[in-house]
């Protein structure tokens, strides 16, 4: 039996395609055909690896600021019903051409809705998605997404201190690190929980999934937290010290890795897209 799995990824960030490497991964080595679907850097990124495809974006996020304008968005937005029309139309078709089995949507809707019309199964993928939050404010403006691309220049380096720059694939940093510090995105504290490592994260101020992401690892006990009003080098110096120094959070974040080794998170979603293909060529 032939499996075609076709993903269909946001573009935005790095966090949708890395995981969809992951399950990819694991459907090719299984035998199945994989075409993956993004835009932008993340499309550029897929094309190392995978059959790729070029889609439409389904809107434009406009930024004030800094921060996400989820007003600007929404008002941007109500013109384009035949737009996204449009781009449910183009997925049907590539979904047809590619004689897809099952389709997996993360971060997508069009996708989802293409599917339906063809009678395919299909997974959808998610973070944090309430916006409850978003709507108690009296303002719209929200730090959604956060920096994806920082230049960092100094001429003050510490000796013991190196420099990579951007990078697309941190795990072997990670791996080899005995602390980590960085902010909260979904991919990374996933990394970090998998990888087992002690972390002091620094999340983005009023970024919803971040926030989130940092008080629930803290509640797990596997780090510690700092937010950017208080961040001074006195405190970022007692942070490291504790994490290092104190075995407990070494202890909760080793059980933590071992429960998301045992999971195989990546292979079982592999295997639940496998029966969903298996299924639809049955009826």
């Amino acid at each position: 039996m032939v499996h075609n799995i076709y993903f269909s990824i946001c573009g935005e960030g790095y966090g949708h395609s890395s995981r969809d490497m992951a399950i990819a991964a694991k459907l090719k080595s299984s035998g199945a055909n994989v075409l993956m679907g993004s835009y932008g850097y993340a499309l550029d990124r897929l094309k190392k690896s995978f059959d790729c495809i070029k889609i439409e974006k389904e809107f434009e996020m406009t930024a004030k600021d800094g921060a996400f304008d989820l007003k600007a968005t929404i008002s941007q937005s109500t013109n384009s019903v035949l737009h996204y029309s449009r781009i449910i139309s183009r997925e049907k078709k590539i979904m047809e051409d590619f004689s897809a089995t099952c389709m997996v949507a993360d971060g997508r809707g069009a996708s989802v809705f293409a599917a339906f019309k063809l009678g395919l199964p299909c997974i959808i993928i998610s973070n944090q998605t309430s916006i409850e939050s978003f709507f108690k404010e009296s303002k719209f403006l929200l730090n959604l997404i956060g920096l994806i691309f920082a230049k960092f220049k100094s001429d003050n380096i510490p000796k013991n201190t190196t420099v990579v720059g951007f990078c697309e694939d941190p795990s072997p940093y990670i791996a080899a690190a005995e602390l980590v510090i960085a902010q909260a995105g979904h991919s990374t504290a996933m990394e970090i929980l998998t990888l087992g490592k002690p972390a002091l994260i620094i999340p983005i101020k009023d970024h919803v999934e971040q926030e989130y992401n940092a008080k629930r690892m803290k509640e797990l006990g596997m780090c510690e937290t700092l937010d950017y009003e208080s961040f001074n080098g006195e405190i970022l110096y007692e942070k490291i010290k504790l994490l290092l120094n104190e075995n407990r959070f070494k202890e909760k974040a080793k059980l933590f890795s071992d429960n998301a080794r045992e999971m195989k998170g990546s292979q079982r979603a592999a295997d639940i897209i496998l029966e969903l293909s298996n299924r639809i060529q049955s009826y």
